[in-house]
């Protein structure tokens, strides 16, 4: 097996990179790259700029974003293919396709919400996604409802997938801090209509009418600049509501510490929810939808029917009346279990697997 200079070769290929790109999938990535760079030579395919010595941008022009994905998951691939690399690891969404093109890659698939949905793109997804996955040695997904929903949607053999959660760093977060003005409620994440937003928009003028000095904060990243437009009037001017775009990582962490309650009430196309086990590592109780029902790091209980805003209202009124700093705390036990450290651990033993 060929060896870099005495150390394992290790190709990454992801569509998009953190930090250029914010989200749980880029993070994953990254995360896993920062702990096997020093040990290993690893080499970084993606398209987004980013400013690592080991990576290796592949520019395209500005086109659709399934013909850019396609295109680049073709270029990666062939590049991987003629790296004579030990190990290739392929980030999912619309970046799995290079696994056609290496036959001994490991392809992680963050979700496949996609399945059911009408239209050629998603059936040309579909063709694509179950060619790289049959191709694949392994195939890596963070939850066991994942698992399940990959099985029931394509014919791939159970033994060939291995659920690996993401994770998060838990020293990073701070669990306790002074209290602020009112009640306050956080959600955080890509401004993407995924997300849900307007629904907890929507609950929150509920939660309002019992709960005079509550305030809702919803931060994230600018991706779909008409969607936060749409959300800024659906407030209505509310001025216990506001909407923080682009934060900074240590202006995330301090949302994270002074808010009373964190709400994510996405409606599709979510594979773990780091936000959340960001929330639970800061102490905070959580409501989630059952979007995240068999993700296994929030508790079943505080999940709620996905895009139903009176029973996402009620739940937070319950919470907040309780006794939720106990909560918290229970919260952040949960948390511990998903350090980086352990989960890049496990994916390296799978490395090693493919590589004997």
């Amino acid at each position: 097996m060929t060896r870099g200079e005495g150390k394992t070769k290790i190709c990454l290929i992801s569509k998009q990179f953190y930090p250029a790109t914010i989200g749980g999938a880029e993070l994953y990535m990254y995360e896993i790259f920062k702990r096997i760079r020093e040990e290993n030579k690893v080499t970084i395919l993606t398209y987004d700029d980013v400013d690592y010595e080991e990576a290796e941008v592949i520019h395209l022009p500005g086109i659709h974003f399934a013909i850019r994905s396609f295109l680049f998951s073709i270029i990666a691939g062939l590049k991987a293919r003629l790296g004579d690399y030990d190990v290739v690891h392929i980030n999912g969404y619309w970046g799995e396709f290079s696994g056609l093109f290496v036959k001994t890659a490991i392809v992680t698939v963050h979700d496949v919400g996609f399945l059911g949905r009408k239209g050629l793109l998603n059936k040309i997804r579909f063709f694509l996604l179950d060619k790289a996955m049959r191709s694949s040695r392994k195939v890596i997904t963070v939850s066991e409802r994942s698992k399940k929903e990959i099985l029931r949607g394509f014919k791939i053999d159970e033994e060939k997938i291995r659920v690996i959660p993401a994770g998060i760093d838990p020293e990073k977060y701070i669990t306790s801090a002074p209290p602020g003005d009112g009640k306050v409620i956080l959600s955080f994440g890509r401004f993407a209509r995924n997300k849900g937003y307007e629904y907890l928009i929507d609950a929150f003028k509920i939660v309002n009418e019992r709960i005079e000095d509550a305030h809702l904060v919803i931060a994230g990243y600018a991706e779909d600049k008409s969607y936060i437009t749409e959300l800024v009037d659906r407030t209505g001017g509310m001025k216990n509501v506001q909407i923080l775009q682009n934060p900074s990582e240590e202006r995330k962490i301090q949302l994270f510490a002074t808010c009373d309650i964190y709400c994510q009430p996405s409606i599709a196309d979510e594979g773990f929810g780091i936000t959340i086990l960001e929330a639970m590592a800061s102490s905070k109780p959580c409501i989630a939808t059952d979007i995240f029902s068999g993700v296994g790091h929030l508790p079943e209980e505080f999940l709620v029917k996905a895009g139903d805003k009176d029973e996402l209202a009620s739940r937070i009124i319950e919470i907040l009346n309780s006794d939720y700093r106990t909560i918290g705390a229970e919260m952040r036990r949960r948390a511990e279990k998903y350090s980086w450290d352990n989960i890049v651990r496990e994916t390296l033993s799978l490395y090693r697997e493919v590589e004997a």
